[in-house]
């Protein structure tokens, strides 16, 4: 699976952006239309034979028409990857949860770390912190200036940081999110 892979070390930082277009693309069709993908984590993207990635696992996708309660789709949690609003039972626009998932995704394959901290079968644990919003996003920023030029880790913070606000309306859109991934791949096509 994709995170394996980053695991190797392997990856260059052109990579992983390149990875993270194909995700925010992905992200961006979904929302189009109208599907949400409710597992979205790392063990459900693979990396085809092309280096292109692939997102499995729709058994628990929907389609939606705007706004859902999340309470139909408890089976679909997967700790720590799930949105706030989906571990309290919120309504929610289509496709705000995955872009949480997509920050999770994207920090955990650039440091190699959970975003929290926090075990799979920590359930209770992270409902607490999401229910009492007091949950941290750990300091990045210092930890990816060693790893690459200091404009590209101050634009791949903001957007790891866009993707994981608590309130799913003042999260990235998948759109954004492609435009962001295409301008740190040109920042690092010059930078490299």
């Amino acid at each position: 699976n994709y995170f394996a892979f980053c695991q190797l070390k392997l990856v260059s930082i052109q990579g992983h952006f390149y990875w993270f277009q194909h995700l925010s693309n992905f992200l961006r069709y979904a929302g189009e239309k109208t599907i949400r993908h409710n597992d979205f984590k790392p063990e459900n993207v693979v990396i085809a034979k092309n280096y292109n990635l692939k997102v499995l696992d729709f058994a628990e996708a929907t389609i939606d028409n705007g706004t859902y309660d999340t309470t139909q789709y408890r089976r679909a949690i997967t700790y720590p990857y799930s949105a706030p609003e989906v571990l309290e039972n919120h309504a929610k626009a289509v496709n705000e949860s995955d872009v949480f998932s997509m920050g999770h995704i994207m920090y955990q394959s650039i440091l190699g770390k959970k975003l929290l901290g926090i075990k799979r079968n920590s359930n209770a644990k992270l409902s607490e912190l999401y229910r009492k919003r007091s949950y941290k996003i750990l300091p990045i920023l210092s930890t990816l200036k060693k790893y690459m030029p200091k404009r590209i880790a101050n634009y791949l913070y903001m957007e790891i940081m866009l993707t994981l606000f608590y309130q799913p309306l003042l999260r990235i859109k998948p759109e954004q999110l492609c435009i962001i991934n295409n301008e740190l791949m040109m920042f690092c096509e010059r930078a490299f």
